[in-house]
C-alpha cells in the first residue's frame, strides 16, 4: 500500500540550555571572603606604618629576600595554585587573636595574592582585586581598609585576565576587570571582565590547579545576571548586528539569546521598533540562519518573550479562519499550533482544534494561493502527529463509525496503516470490552462509517494487511 509522505522544516521543540557559569554569579557574592579577612576578623597590622614592621622599617631587599624564601610554602599551605614570580615579606599583624606573617606574592599563570602565615603553618590567601574590593568597600564606609597589594606587577590585574581568559578561549581584549567573589564551595574566584570586542565575560579560576571556566555576559544575562562591563545596550547592539545578516527588515529596540544546543548553536531574539519580532539561530562556525516568526518559535527556549505573541497569536487566527473558509473548510476555531513548513513547498503547516470536529484538523497554508486541509486521521498517514486533538477523542469518533457500519467495537486502540484506494484511510483497530477483536477497515473521508471492515484474520487469510497492534497479536 503506497504512503504519503511529508517534509517538514519543523520548528522542533528544542532543549535549550544556559551554561550554569552565571547561576551563582550571586551566589559567589554571598560566599565571597573579600580583601584581607580570615575566618570572618579583619588582619590589623601591629605596626604603625604600612610599610614598616615593629622594629622600624622593612629593607625592600630583605623583604623580598625573606619573601621569595617564606613565601612559596606558605602559598602551598594556602592551597594556591601559583609559580611564584615575586615575594615580599610585608610584615606581621594579627587576625582576632592570632599572630599572622604577610606575604604579597605575584604569579607567571594568573593573579597575585595576599599570605597569611598562622602559627600552626596553616594559611590563608587573599586576591589582590578581592583586597582592593575590600579596601574600597572599607574606604566607602569610612573604615580602615585592609591590606592592600603593592607590588609593581600586581598593579594591573588586566593583564594577567587577558591572559587567562584568551588561553580558556574566551575573545577578548580585556579593557576592565573586577573581582566578583570566591566560592567557597567550588573553590573559585570569580572576576568579570570587560571586552574591547563588546561582549564581556564572567571568568571562574581555580584558586587550586584546575580547569578555568568562561561564560560570556550574553548567556550570563539570559540567567538573569548583568555584567557591570557589558551593559545592556552593548547586548542589544551586539545581537542587533547579527539579525541584520538576516537581512529581515528590524529597527532593533531589544534583544535576548534564548539558549544554546550542545551542538553550539545559539538562538536569539529580537523586538523590532512598529513590526513583529522574530528568533533567528547561529551555528558553531558563526553562520547566520534564517528568521523564524515569534508565532513558529514557541518550542524554542520558551518562545518570543520580547514580542506580544498573544497579539500576533489572535491576528494569525483569523487569517487563518479566513484562508479555510475561502477553501471551503469550515472551522470555528477554538485553538491551532503551528507545526512547521514543508520543505519543498515552505506552506506552514498548522493544527487546530474546531468545535463539532472530533477528528481534528490540519490545514496547509501557502504563500499565494489557496489553503487545504486534512483532518488528523490522515495526518497520521502523512507522518505527522496532531497534539491539540486528544487520541481519546478520534478513539470516541472510530466507536461511532463502526457501529454505523454494523461492528461492535469499542475502539481502544488504532494505528494509520495508510491512504485506501479511495478517498479514505486503512486503519487497524482494536476492540475492547469483551470483544476481543480487531479489524482492518477502510474509512472513507467523510468518517461516517467504513467502506468495509474485515476482521484481523480475515484481512490476513486474504492476503491484505495484517494486525500488529497489541491488543491485536
Amino acid at each position: 500500500m503506497r504512503r504519503l509522505g511529508l517534509t517538514l522544516a519543523a520548528v522542533a521543540s528544542l532543549g535549550l540550555a544556559v551554561s550554569a557559569a552565571y547561576a551563582e554569579a550571586d551566589k559567589s557574592r554571598d560566599d565571597r571572603s573579600i580583601g584581607a579577612r580570615t575566618s570572618g576578623r579583619e588582619v590589623t597590622r601591629e605596626e604603625t606604618g604600612n610599610e614598616s614592621n615593629r622594629q622600624g622599617k622593612i629593607d625592600d631587599k630583605k623583604a623580598t629576600e625573606r619573601g621569595m624564601a617564606e613565601a612559596p610554602a606558605v602559598a602551598q599551605a594556602a592551597g594556591v595554585a601559583c609559580t611564584i614570580a615575586d615575594a615580599r615579606y610585608t610584615g606581621s599583624g594579627k587576625s582576632g587573636n592570632v599572630n599572622v606573617q604577610t606575604y604579597e606574592i605575584s604569579c607567571q599563570d594568573g593573579p597575585g595574592y595576599v599570605l597569611l602565615s598562622k602559627p600552626d603553618k596553616s594559611a590563608d590567601a587573599i586576591e589582590c582585586l578581592a583586597a582592593k574590593a575590600s579596601a574600597d568597600e572599607a574606604t566607602a564606609k569610612g573604615q580602615k581598609p585592609g591590606l592592600l597589594c603593592t607590588m609593581a606587577a600586581n598593579a594591573d590585574p588586566k593583564a594577567r585576565l587577558q591572559s587567562i581568559a584568551q588561553k580558556a578561549g574566551a575573545r577578548c581584549t580585556v579593557t576592565d576587570a573586577a573581582w566578583i567573589g570566591f566560592s567557597a564551595s567550588t573553590g573559585m574566584n570569580r572576576y568579570e571582565v570587560g571586552c574591547s570586542e563588546g561582549i564581556g565575560y564572567i571568568v571562574d579560576l581555580p584558586k587550586a590547579a584546575g580547569q578555568v571556566k568562561t561564560t560570556d555576559c550574553l548567556v550570563a544575562s539570559a540567567g538573569g545576571y548583568q555584567c557591570k562591563f557589558t551593559p545592556k545596550s552593548a547586548i542589544v547592539a551586539h545581537i542587533g548586528a547579527l539579525a541584520a545578516k538576516t537581512g529581515r527588515p528590524c529597527q532593533v529596540s531589544d534583544a535576548r539569546l534564548l539558549g544554546a544546543t550542545s551542538r553550539g548553536t545559539n538562538y536569539y531574539e529580537v523586538a523590532c521598533t512598529g513590526a513583529s519580532g522574530f528568533v533567528f539561530e547561529t551555528d558553531a562556525a558563526g553562520k547566520i540562519g534564517k528568521p523564524i516568526d515569534c508565532i513558529e518559535a514557541s518550542g524554542i527556549g520558551g518562545g518570543c518573550k520580547l514580542t506580544d505573541v498573544a497579539a500576533i497569536q489572535s491576528s494569525k487566527e483569523n487569517e487563518y479562519a479566513k484562508q479555510l473558509t475561502a477553501a471551503g473548510v469550515s472551522c470555528n476555531v477554538e485553538n491551532f499550533r503551528f507545526i512547521g513548513r514543508e520543505g519543498n513547498t515552505q506552506r506552514e503547516v498548522v493544527e487546530f482544534v474546531c468545535a463539532g470536529k472530533p477528528m481534528g484538523l490540519v490545514g496547509f497554508f501557502p504563500a499565494s494561493g489557496k489553503a487545504s486541509a486534512i483532518d488528523c486521521l490522515r495526518a497520521e498517514s502523512r507522518a505527522l502527529k496532531c497534539q491539540l486533538t486528544p487520541r481519546a477523542s478520534i478513539m470516541n469518533n472510530l466507536t461511532s463509525a463502526m457501529t454505523a457500519g454494523g461492528k461492535a467495537c469499542t475502539v481502544v486502540n488504532y494505528q494509520v496503516l495508510g491512504p485506501s484506494v479511495g478517498d479514505g484511510e486503512v486503519l487497524e483497530v482494536a476492540c475492547g470490552g469483551g470483544e476481543k477483536k480487531g479489524f482492518i477497515i477502510d474509512l472513507p473521508v467523510d468518517r461516517v462509517k467504513p467502506a468495509q471492515a474485515l476482521t484481523c484474520q480475515q484481512s490476513a487469510s486474504r492476503g491484505g494487511d495484517k494486525c500488529a497492534l497489541p491488543e491485536n497479536v
